[in-house]
């Protein structure tokens, strides 16, 4: 246990046990706040109302996942928790409902509500958004004007591999079409983070075609995008998969830092569907790969320097990038090294850093431990 951080992890099924299981490792006087990041096998309200009763009074919430990483490594099929305790930290939650009638002015007023003035002084807004929304550029942008100076970060819940529903869950229930906002106060500090091991190259890429509302591009270079893209990265376009695309993804200059777009799969039409944002004029780079483990490794030994020593650190991991380290046989080497760093999380369907939402990166929070000195 970190400075009011808990961890765990569990396999346990039926869903109701692994919620019991969890419960008894952070039975804790406190415990104000629990994030629970699941395999889609426990989108069930079974898990909603056992995790409910199991961790109450403290509040549940969380969302499902392309894959878990905690102290039991990176996994697939297993709950993913982190509590938190009071005094420590104080912690309130918003759930924000129907995102396909999203208004920002709506929200105003709740949101500045996450923060009472009593608050510690150093605070954080953590999102967890239905990925198959389309929502969260909105949700995002929303919250970052009205909180400009609280760091933000979150993940898009996903569903494995299959990329066609999640859930979120919130006081005992599953919801969809919705995303939940926590706010974070403590009087340690906190420090926000992404990183991500590509690096923009010499090739360009200019959508000339796309349908922004549904995320897809019809046209790379006056050309069908699925085949302009396969050209350029030297295969067919019948060939192109999401370890296709995790290995060469697409990179975009936004306020003088580089951000990628992440292709997620070919249309009928021969257009590319897009994880994020996309519009007409956009000039796209392709992206070049460095080392993923010393890209983790190197961010992670900053967050820490930044928090003053040891940490707990809740991280958001694209899907693609998890791809990738099935793909080059990775994943044992790399969970090692999360568990060394006390990284938890889940594998996302994009990522939210700021006033951003992104996606094949590594975002995350990273919590002073039990000992570390106050900066």
């Amino acid at each position: 246990m970190g400075a009011g951080v808990l961890q765990g992890q569990s396999f346990a099924m039926p869903p109701e046990q692994a919620a019991r299981e969890l419960a008894r490792t952070m039975a804790v006087p406190g415990l104000n706040l629990v994030l629970l990041f699941f395999s889609p096998r426990y989108a069930t309200q079974a898990f909603a109302q056992a995790a409910a009763q199991a961790f109450a009074p403290a509040r549940v919430v969380g969302c499902t996942t392309s894959g878990e990483f905690g102290p039991l490594g990176c996994r697939a099929d297993s709950v993913a928790a982190m509590g938190f305790t009071a005094p420590a930290f104080a912690a309130a939650t918003l759930l924000l409902p129907a995102l396909d009638r999203f208004q920002a002015a709506a929200i105003a007023a709740p949101v500045r509500g996450l923060f009472p003035r009593a608050a510690p002084p150093h605070r954080a807004l953590i999102t967890l958004i239905d990925g198959f929304s389309l929502k969260e550029e909105l949700v995002v942008s929303a919250l970052h004007s009205l909180a400009a100076d609280v760091p933000l970060c979150g993940g898009s819940a996903s569903d494995g591999s299959r990329l066609e529903q999640s859930w979120l869950l919130y006081d005992g229930r599953l919801h969809q079409n919705a995303a939940l906002v926590l706010g974070l106060a403590s009087a340690a500090p906190l420090h926000v983070f992404k990183t991500e091991h590509f690096r923009p190259g010499e090739q360009r890429l200019v959508v000339t075609a796309a349908d922004s509302a549904r995320r897809l591009v019809r046209e790379l270079n006056g050309l069908p995008a699925a085949a302009e893209y396969a050209r350029l990265t030297g295969t067919s376009p019948e060939r192109l998969d999401l370890a296709h695309f995790a290995e060469h993804p697409l990179m975009v200059r936004v306020g003088g830092a580089n951000f990628i777009r992440s292709c997620i799969g070919v249309a009928s039409d021969g257009g590319l569907r897009f994880a994020c944002a996309i519009d007409v004029g956009l000039v796209l780079r392709l992206g070049q790969g460095q080392d993923m483990a010393c890209d983790i490794e190197t961010a992670l030994t900053e967050v820490e320097r930044k928090v003053g020593g040891p940490a707990d650190i809740l991280g958001f991991d694209c899907l693609l990038r998890r791809q990738e380290m099935e793909h080059s046989g990775q994943m044992d080497p790399i969970g090692a090294l999360m568990r060394r760093h006390r990284l938890l999380g889940f594998s996302t369907f994009g990522e939210q850093f700021q006033g951003m939402h992104i996606n094949q990166t590594l975002t995350g929070i990273a919590f002073p431990r039990a000992g570390a000195p106050p900066r």
